[in-house]
């Protein structure tokens, strides 16, 4: 009898309008606006996006200080903002914007590190440069969908995986990895699948959190291809001004859970 009350709860929260009633309750919270002839789109999964969270304990320190707040976003063409009507409306620089509105005594800095077609090699690389020289408390590392839709070698990926959670740790920031998107048109759905399987086995033997655009664009396929549509630009691969949006949405709220665990820790001592 209980596991079906847990099965009939499971599919009431997964319902569209629930999670469209989730969606306009945290756009609201977040102190976000719909654009004038802009529907309020359910970004939700249904589900935790943020494989692995664990505590941003760098990033943590600094929001309750009340000190500068510098981000590091890199990657590829979905970091840059391919498909976005303007440079604005990137997932980082809508992200940006979250950020200082639910910490107003800081100030936040979300550098757009991202260079459209990049793989991993090459953004591994940038970011032993970039780090250093320069200082960040948290760094959001956006990888595998070129490499996935090119086939490099798995094992090698792996390795640059591991190599960059290192590169980034040996800095002392804290890191948060970004996994590749789902679109209707992947062809070998499976070989692209183990790429996402990697980031996760290899994020998770780090203790480094992931946060899953894949797990989040599927559950909005799941809708309907339309829903998914609604998201993607032209191309039907990169995202448009409301996909970014509802990863940067989803992705803030998912940062902000995991620097009150870093908070609560550090209270705690």
């Amino acid at each position: 009898m209980r596991s079906d009350l847990l099965r009939r709860t499971a599919g009431t929260l997964l319902t569209p309008a629930f999670c469209l009633i989730l969606s306009a309750l945290a756009w609201s919270a977040s102190g976000g606006t719909a654009r004038a002839g802009e529907s309020v789109f359910a970004c939700e999964a249904g589900e935790r996006v943020t494989a692995q969270p664990r505590r941003l304990s760098q990033l943590a320190a600094a929001v309750q200080a009340g000190r500068p707040v510098t981000i590091l976003a890199i990657g590829s063409s979905s970091t840059e903002g391919a498909g976005a009507s303007a440079s604005a409306r990137s997932y980082p620089a809508q992200l940006e914007q979250i950020l200082q509105r639910r910490w107003p005594k800081a100030e936040v800095t979300v550098v757009n590190a991202g260079i459209g077609g990049e793989t991993a090699p090459r953004t591994v690389e940038r970011l032993a440069e970039r780090l250093a020289v320069e200082r960040y408390d948290l760094v959001i590392w956006q990888v595998g969908t070129n490499d996935a839709i090119r086939g490099e070698g798995e094992a090698a990926f792996r390795d640059l995986i591991d190599r960059g959670i290192h590169i980034v740790r040996q800095a002392g920031s804290d890191i948060v990895i970004l996994d590749p998107q789902f679109f209707p048109t992947i062809r070998n759905l499976d070989g692209y699948e183990r790429f996402v399987k990697a980031i996760w086995e290899t994020a998770e033997a780090g203790g480094v959190p992931v946060f899953s655009r894949y797990r989040l664009m599927k559950a909005w396929s799941a809708r309907g291809e339309d829903a998914l549509l609604s998201t993607l630009a032209g191309d039907k691969f990169h995202m448009n001004d409301r996909g970014y949006a509802c990863i940067a949405r989803t992705l803030s709220v998912d940062i902000a859970d995991m620097v009150r665990m870093g908070a609560a820790v550090a209270a705690g001592r």
